[in-house]
């Protein structure tokens, strides 16, 4: 305990020494055992006015800690008070509880809040990947935390604790201001290039097609059952076998009568390819799955599909593995400190274990990824799951690597991903590989939990579209699970909303009428994929989650109106329909 606190406060002594008397202060709270925890205020640095700095040294940090806490004095509010939070994804809420505990992991580094005294964004530069948004009301007082998880790393911390506060005014005191913060300091760092730049550059040669494409994720060519009830390790010998929905050679008629219903523009991403089917035997992808076809019917199929006038890519999975894959030992899977395997869900091969995804780059990455550009696969190529999750730890002592340096890994596997096929894409918004992504699937599933309450929020009013207002005219998204598929009418209003475009998981030749009404839905509004989105407003709240009238502006002057009442609204002098929306260019 006396060196926690001695170290601590050689940090706070430092900053002392050159911060002046009217400093914000900030709560620095130490959980090593349970019911044990030390709380200490530190200044923070001014860098510039209203931009304040923490840095905690990684060598400062209690190697014995559960988790520390970080709380500025400004990151509080009272129930009842005007404004709001906003959480990495977009997850906001006004200040109406009187206690409550709520998390969420940051899918991108900056979260928010809005109070009667200022306005900031902050952002995590270190740490980011154990670290949690945290909202805890307390006596009906609003703390916003950024926790780190510190007994969780299975390692001594790799990196300084560093966050940024930033004071916004004006015009940009807001989510929308929050998200063009990022979006300037992600472009000024050349971590990301916008959409027209890489289009414009010839750099990304598959690009302009993708962004006009409707983006259709094919039925499964083959797969075993599909998520097992139990938790089992299959082996050759018991795993069930591939099951065959579509073979190779019955694709291209099927697509034919796509494009004889008017639509021109299609970006297949095929995906039960592999060998044992849709994520069968992973990480393994060859030999090419014999009962859907063959290596040579797959290769005619992807030639055919390409004559045609349409772009067609590959999906794979690096970041699960099976006891079935014929590349199966347990030095490939991620351990923990006393050797046990981190596991995941339980999927079509089984139980599955967290890939490392340094031992794959030394190992098997490096030669499947090229043999998979040889098939013909032409766009971006998909991997499961990168952007998904925080990257994986692993402290196996043969090829250890901490969340940091996995992160690292995925960029390199995408970028020869990139390499091979033209592009890459991956699932969710996690931004640590975002430079990378052509497009995502989603962003995430938040309006579909909110929808269904199957998951309680219970600080949470809607979802905003703070990580769009980032990516937007960076990276091709769907916002989120409910906007997928054939969507009612509620939720096509929720795709242009938050600027998405469509995306459907599966089609038969019975769906094609609905998909041309998708691709019909986007047309129109496909060329705002190539520009930012600026603004996001609130025009009338509504009676429940993801209601109300909403203002999306674009960068190119463009502004569309959602309005998903029951009854018309007016616009500047101009009626939105009611359960509609209304373009404004």
């Amino acid at each position: 305990m006396f060196n926690r606190l001695t170290s601590l406060l050689v940090v706070t002594m430092t900053c002392l020494c050159c911060i002046s008397e009217s400093a914000e202060m900030v709560s620095v709270r130490t959980k090593t055992v349970p019911g044990v925890d030390t709380t200490i205020k530190m200044p923070l640095e001014e860098l510039s006015e209203g931009h304040y700095r923490l840095v905690i040294p990684k060598e400062k940090i209690a190697k014995d800690a559960l988790v520390v806490d970080i709380t500025p004095d400004f990151a509080r509010a009272k129930t009842g008070e005007d404004g709001y939070f906003v959480s990495p994804r977009g997850l906001i809420g006004s200040f109406r509880a009187t206690k409550a505990w709520w998390s969420a992991p940051f899918m991108i580094p900056i979260f928010g809040m809005q109070t009667p005294g200022m306005t900031y964004v902050g952002h995590v530069k270190g740490m980011r990947y154990e670290a949690l948004f945290v909202i805890d009301v307390i006596d009906g007082v609003y703390h916003q935390r950024v926790r780190y998880n510190i007994s969780a790393m299975q390692s001594d911390p790799y990196e300084d604790i560093e966050i940024e506060y930033i004071t916004l005014k004006g015009k940009d005191a807001n989510y929308s201001g929050m998200g063009r913060w990022y979006r300037n300091y992600q472009l000024k760092s050349g971590a990301v290039k916008p959409i027209a730049e890489r289009i414009a550059s010839g750099e990304a040669k598959h690009l302009d097609y993708l962004a006009n494409a409707l983006m259709l994720r094919s039925t499964h060519f083959a797969s075993k059952l599909w998520k097992p009830k139990e938790r089992v390790d299959y082996t050759a010998e018991n795993e069930p076998p591939a099951k065959v929905h579509l073979k190779f050679e019955q694709f291209v008629p099927l697509m034919q009568k796509l494009k004889d219903a008017g639509i021109d523009q299609v970006s297949v991403c095929a995906a039960g390819w592999q060998t044992g089917g849709y994520d069968g035997r992973c990480p393994a992808s060859f030999p090419v799955e014999p009962a859907a076809g063959g290596e040579e019917a797959l290769k005619k199929m992807i030639r055919d599909v390409q004559e045609m006038g349409f772009q067609i890519d590959g999906h794979s999975n690096y970041t699960d593995c099976y006891t079935c894959s014929p590349w199966w030992d347990e030095t490939i899977a991620c351990k923990k400190i006393d050797g046990e395997i981190y596991r995941n869900g339980v999927w079509a091969g089984g139980w599955a274990m967290n890939l490392c995804p340094r031992n794959a780059w030394e190992t098997f990455y490096q030669v499947d990824m090229p043999k998979i550009g040889a098939l013909g696969f032409q766009g971006a190529h998909y991997i499961d799951v990168f952007s998904a999750t925080y990257p994986y730890r692993c402290a196996d002592k043969r090829h250890p690597c901490n969340r940091k340096e996995a992160g690292e890994y995925h960029v390199k596997m995408l970028k020869m991903a990139r390499k091979a096929t033209g592009g890459a894409a991956s699932e969710c918004g996690w931004d640590h590989c975002i430079g990378e992504l052509d497009y995502i699937n989603y962003t995430s599933r938040d309006m579909l939990t909110l929808s269904r309450n199957d998951w309680k929020h219970p600080v949470v009013d809607r979802v905003v579209p703070l990580w769009e207002i980032v990516y937007h005219g960076i990276v091709l998204y769907n916002p989120d699970k409910i906007t997928q598929g054939i969507i009612n009418k509620e939720n096509q209003i929720r795709l242009v909303e938050f600027g998405g475009r469509p995306i459907i998981y599966g089609f038969s030749e019975k769906s094609i009428p609905g998909l041309k009404r998708m691709y019909d839905l986007y047309k129109p509004l496909r060329h705002l994929q190539r520009v930012f989105m600026d603004e996001h407003v609130v025009l009338q709240k509504g009676t429940k989650m993801q209601d109300g009238v909403t203002l999306t502006k674009f960068s190119n002057g463009t502004s569309i109106v959602c309005n998903y009442t029951d009854k018309p609204f007016d616009f500047e002098g101009k009626a939105v329909p009611a359960m509609d929306f209304k373009v404004f260019e």
